[in-house]
């Protein structure tokens, strides 16, 4: 950054002094002639160092875009590979959650199973036992 800030400054400095010259011909006392070659002369002299400055930005700025070619690159290669991974690593939670899913939807099943299992045993227990209140000799006192 700070090298274009001192090509700029080249080049401000060169152009500014360019201007200033022509300026100081046009005001100068001289023959129309004189002024006319002396402005040619500078108008070439000013073309030239154009010239010469245009080659080394035309440069600079080539260099400049291929670095950042580069540096897309591989910021894109990386962001890719950073995808990849993540992608995996997304796919082996994913597997891990539904094997988690399978193993407690099989506990809860077998806990189910269960406690059906108790409630069907309980319940023939209770058709097969007299309840606990009733006495038999209470109800044929009733029944008379």
């Amino acid at each position: 950054m700070s090298d274009d800030h001192g090509s700029n400054f080249i080049t401000g400095f060169v152009l500014g002094g360019a201007v200033g010259a022509l300026i100081a011909l046009l005001y100068a006392p001289k023959a129309g002639k004189e002024m006319r070659s002396d402005l040619g002369n500078k108008a070439e002299e000013l073309y030239g160092k154009a010239k010469e400055e245009y080659g080394p930005a035309l440069e600079k700025a080539r260099k400049s875009y291929e670095a950042a070619r580069q540096r897309f690159e591989a910021l894109e290669k990386d962001t890719l590979e950073k995808a990849k991974e993540l992608e995996e690593l997304t796919q082996k939670a994913v597997v891990k959650g539904k094997e988690k899913v399978a193993v407690e939807r099989q506990r809860l099943r077998k806990a189910v199973d269960a406690g059906k299992g108790a409630f069907q045993e309980a319940k023939q227990k209770l058709k097969k036992e007299p309840p606990e209140n009733s006495n038999p000799e209470a109800g044929d006192a009733l029944a008379d």
